[in-house]
């Protein structure tokens, strides 16, 4: 299986506070990669370098084969990577519908509608309130939104931080089951950050354990799942 994305001997830093430290990283095409650890481990801020809102101090960040490290997050966009921030960050006084179609605004060919009708397929709620202000949803809603903008890019990497955040159980599960749907049906490749570890592996191929900006282990998700230091650590599980 080849990387889609690899990051080679990756730092970052906020001014003089470094915050990554020397990350080697890589998600397979048609994976699904879990990046976890706790509050503070960097896992935010590796999704910003990978996204081009960082920029590394160091090491090299390759996609499809080419070095983005100085390549600028919006023409990251056009080359088929796509985020769903932290915080879901909508445009709370645009409409569903209005924000759904500002994820299709680099692509330059026509095929908006078939993307919108499979956002819809997956999320039929959003379409009964397309005109619905955004800043008026609910944070299921506005994480269903979040999502469906990204999938309106058509990535060939799909960023997702923290998508579990604050929302009921039921809603989590619909999210994740959309997730496992754009990996298997549409072969999107999927990086997801989320505090909830149990539920990152058991939704990922691969994943990688991040603490205080460096990777402390990483492997098949199934084995870091039963890693009785992870279940300890990051799950409250006693072995």
């Amino acid at each position: 299986m080849t990387a889609l994305l690899g990051l080679e001997g990756v730092e970052a830093a906020y001014g003089e506070s470094q915050v990554l430290w020397d990350i080697d990283f890589a998600a397979e095409t048609g994976r699904i990669t879990a990046l976890v650890g706790s509050n503070g481990a960097g896992k935010t801020s590796l999704m910003r370098v990978i996204s081009g809102l960082l920029k590394p101090t160091a090491g090299r960040v390759i996609f499809d084969g080419a070095d983005i490290a100085k390549v600028p997050a919006e023409a990251r966009v056009g080359r088929g990577i796509a985020l769903v921030p932290e915080g879901r960050r909508l445009f709370a006084g645009l409409s569903v519908l209005e924000n759904l179609m500002l994820g299709a605004f680099s692509r330059r060919e026509r095929g908006a509608e078939a993307d919108l009708a499979r956002v819809w397929q997956h999320f039929p709620e959003l379409e009964g309130i397309a005109g619905q202000l955004a800043g008026t949803l609910s944070g299921g809603q506005q994480q269903m939104c979040a999502i469906g903008r990204a999938m309106m890019a058509r990535p060939r990497l799909l960023l997702v931080d923290e998508m579990s955040l604050g929302l009921a159980p039921v809603i989590v599960d619909r999210l994740a089951a959309t997730l496992r749907d754009l990996n298997r049906a549409d072969g999107t490749t999927i990086v997801l950050v989320e505090q909830d570890v149990d539920l990152a592996l058991e939704i990922a191929d691969r994943g990688y354990v991040l603490d205080t900006g460096r990777v402390v282990m990483n492997g098949a998700a199934e084995t870091l799942r039963d890693d009785p230091r992870v279940r300890e650590a990051y799950m409250g599980m006693a072995n």
